[in-house]
This record gives C-alpha cells, structure tokens and sequence, in this order.
C-alpha cells in the first residue's frame, strides 16, 4: 500500500503470502502497544476487553460494507465479505455495536464507539482510493488498526 506502485503490482504484493519486513514489524509493534493499553485499561474497567474485538469486526463490517472488491478474482475469501456486505447488515450490525457499548461501558464512553467506525471509515477511503477497493488483507488492517485507535482513544479518555 505504501510502496508508491501502481494498482496492479500493490495488488500482486498483497497476493503473496509471505511476510516483509514492515508486516512484522507492524505486526509486532501494534502487538505490543494493544498489550500495554489493554493492561492499564482493564484496571480501570473489565469490560474493555470484551468490547475490544466487537469494535475491529464492526469496523470490518463498515469498511466491507463502504467499498468494492479490488481484484478480478473469484478466489478470494474476502471478496464474499465485500459482495454481501449490503447497507442492511451495516445497520443490524451497528445496532448491535452501539448497544454493546451502551450496556458494558460507562454511557458517557458512548462517544468513545464513535472514534474506531471514523478511523475505519478514512481508511477505507484512501484504501479504495489507492487501489479502487479493498481486498480481505485491508478488511484485516482496518480491523487491527481500530482497535488500536480505540485503546489509545479510550486511555487518553480516561488519564484526563
């Protein structure tokens, strides 16, 4: 994505299963800085842990609802996200993602669900804007990347 190619050979790149150098080390890096906030955070509130992962898949829902699928292929399990994910499972799922954080987080959090779905939603963008859609590995970095959004966002919340 960041390598300034053009679509077809970012594309290519991402087809390839082997791991770069910047894909463990963003790997390792959102690994750890995920552990460090979630240990502070989770002595401040257990619910954190639970509405952690509800917040990546709901960002994978908005980002797999927003776009199109970028490659040609039929191969792929992330063009089946992207196919069926219509308006309709954006909505029931969001309902069921705010009322997540309605009933296990503090109601004056509520605008804590709203940081992860805007982070979800420009990266989509400038995803699809790159690429001219999204495949399974950017529904999975949207995902990570959310979540680790939220966490930051929830600890600055809570240290001031």
């Amino acid at each position: 994505i960041f390598s300034n190619r053009s679509k077809e050979k970012v594309l290519e790149i991402m087809k390839d299963s082997r791991i770069g150098t910047y894909g463990v080390l963003s790997l390792v890096l959102i690994i750890f800085l995920n552990i460090s906030i979630i240990k502070e955070l989770l002595i401040l509130n257990s619910a954190f842990i639970i509405v952690f992962p509800i917040v990546g898949r709901s960002s994978g829902l908005l980002c797999s609802s927003l776009s199109n699928y970028a490659r040609n292929d039929n191969t792929s399990l992330g063009k089946n996200f992207v196919v069926y994910c219509s308006f309709r499972e954006l909505l029931i799922g969001l309902f069921f993602y705010f009322l997540f954080f309605f009933i296990l987080l503090k109601k004056e959090m509520f605008l804590l669900s709203i940081v992860p779905l805007f982070v979800a939603f420009l990266l989509t963008k400038y995803f699809s804007k790159k690429i001219g859609g999204i495949t399974g590995d950017i529904i999975g970095a949207v995902i990570e990347l959310s979540q680790t959004f939220y966490l930051i966002s929830s600890y600055i919340y809570f240290k001031n």
